[in-house]
């Protein structure tokens, strides 16, 4: 039996408050990317 995929979240915000997001999602075992932008986040999705 296959494992389902995990989820990948992408966590963007400008005013740079991206560790507390990231280490509540990776204390869950989460896949996750950060983006300091629009721009950046935009980049991330291709």
């Amino acid at each position: 039996m296959t494992e389902p995929k995990k989820a990948k979240i992408l966590i963007v915000d400008d005013e740079n408050n991206l560790k507390l997001p990231g280490m509540i999602l990776q204390s869950y075992n989460y896949d996750y990317q950060t983006a300091k932008n629009g721009f950046e986040a935009l980049d991330h999705g291709s």
